[in-house]
């Protein structure tokens, strides 16, 4: 692995359509040894594991290899000068170890934040039925193994942690299995919870109708409801309105009760006006994020993406993409909530971020990746303009595929921003991935 750090080179970026109050900076770089290691498919903030004060990170390299064999890998970076922590390997080929990795808190209660590693092509009890491995951040010894039980279950596709449910004073685990149309026949998709602590299952919310592949993202989406619990909010991109029938797919998104899992509220794309005109399904409910509450109102709410949406007379398959802003309360459309991507073939909301206030104005701010458009925009979350702008990646790369808050690294106040690139090339070396850690500086 090599490491670059750079305090002072400003990245220049062609997509900029006015001049933005901020500007990305290049902080630090990893780059990937192997061929096909997809170093940064998956990218994450994970708490302080060396105990320095400063939140570490992770890097996942599902493709990589050990003793020859493709088994995957993660990586945990010191915050503080991006050295190497330790890495874990996956158990067995080909089983897309690492495709999502998260802190998910002290679940062992020895003071260090663990970890959780998922493997959604792991094959071990059924083909490709999905894993998700709990570490202790401290030895990295197995805390917790979960299996999908049904072939192609993908268990593992989507990770986040809420709060103590069961009264042990440790955070929950929610993990989804989408259970993909076209390998899986007749599944709806599910996301169980399951206890940080002792491990058992709490429970399993199913998709509202087969092929819908609800789970494949979710996210812990604050309190929604004002009882003082985290409630969760799951996206299902192929998801119909009516059943049965040849009514298309649009995509919807769910938001659950965190204390019983029972429905707070669920919206299709055609519920909103960007999507009431699509003859494609513009995979709405792509990806979910909760950057705070966004409208002074008490209820966190929600950012939700369609990134194949096609904008109004343009072709079929335009494809720049939409992010919303929604109401926590009941999932209507905050003013201004409309996100459109930039340019036709964006994908603008293949990815989407927290990244608390940036600005100073009280509102939580956040990140959207365009991956296939090769551009990260940072937008406020008061007005939803964009704050900051960083592109002019070439789609192959894969620039932007994972996006997330680092954390503050350099003691600015201000967290910085980690990108992954999996599809690039690094001496000579294809797919061997490449990282960069950016920070916020003013324009």
């Amino acid at each position: 692995m090599v490491l670059t750090t750079i305090l002072a080179l400003t990245i220049s970026f062609p997509l900029q359509e006015e001049k933005a109050p901020l500007r990305f900076e290049e902080y630090r770089t990893h780059e990937g040894e192997t061929e096909n290691q997809n170093l940064g498919f998956y990218v994450h903030n994970c708490g302080d594991l060396n105990e320095d004060g400063i939140g570490d990170y992770i890097l996942a390299g599902p493709g990589d290899l050990k003793e020859g064999e493709q088994v995957g890998s993660v990586e945990f970076r010191s915050g503080k000068d991006g050295a190497l922590l330790f890495k874990l390997y996956g158990p067995h080929e080909g089983s897309n170890f690492g495709r999502i990795a998260i802190g998910v808190g002290d679940v062992t209660g020895d003071g260090v934040v663990d970890l959780a590693i998922s493997a959604t092509k792991e094959s071990a009890r059924v083909k490709e039925g999905g894993s998700l491995r709990v570490f202790s951040g401290k030895d990295q010894k197995l805390v917790h193994l979960w299996h999908g039980d049904e072939a192609y279950d993908k268990f593992g596709r989507s990770l986040a942690i809420i709060s103590d449910l069961d009264g042990d004073s440790v955070q929950e685990i929610l993990v989804g299995g989408y259970q993909p149309n076209g390998l899986h026949k007749t599944g709806r998709g599910y996301v169980r919870l399951y206890s940080g602590k002792k491990g058992n299952l709490l429970r399993t919310i199913s998709g509202l109708r087969p092929k819908d592949m609800f789970g494949v993202t979710l996210c812990n989406s604050g309190d929604m409801n004002r009882d003082g619990v985290d409630d969760f909010a799951v996206g299902s991109f192929f998801a119909r309105r009516k059943d049965p029938g040849r009514q298309p797919s649009v995509g919807s998104v769910s938001a659950f009760n965190g204390t019983n899992g029972e429905l707070l509220w669920r919206k299709f794309a055609t519920d909103y006006p960007f999507a009431q005109n699509e003859t494609d399904n513009p995979t709405f409910g792509r990806k979910v994020c909760s950057p705070g509450d966004l409208n002074g109102d008490g209820y966190s709410d929600l950012l939700a993406s369609a990134p194949l949406w096609d904008a109004p007379s343009t072709k079929k398959s335009d494809n720049r993409g939409m992010v919303l802003a929604l109401s926590g309360k009941d999932g209507s459309l905050l003013k201004g909530g409309e996100m459109p991507g930039a340019k036709s073939g964006a994908g603008f909301g293949h990815s989407v971020a927290k990244m608390g206030d940036v600005n100073g104005d009280g509102r939580g701010d956040f990140l959207v990746s365009a991956m296939s458009g090769g551009y990260i925009e940072l937008r406020s979350g008061s007005d939803f303009s964009v704050l900051a702008r960083i592109g002019g990646w070439p789609r192959r790369n894969m620039f932007s595929q994972s996006i997330r808050a680092a954390g503050d690294l350099d003691g600015d106040g201000i967290s910085e921003v980690i990108v992954g690139e999996p599809g690039a090339t690094i001496n000579g070396k294809s797919k061997a991935g490449k990282v960069y850690i950016f920070k916020l500086v003013s324009s």
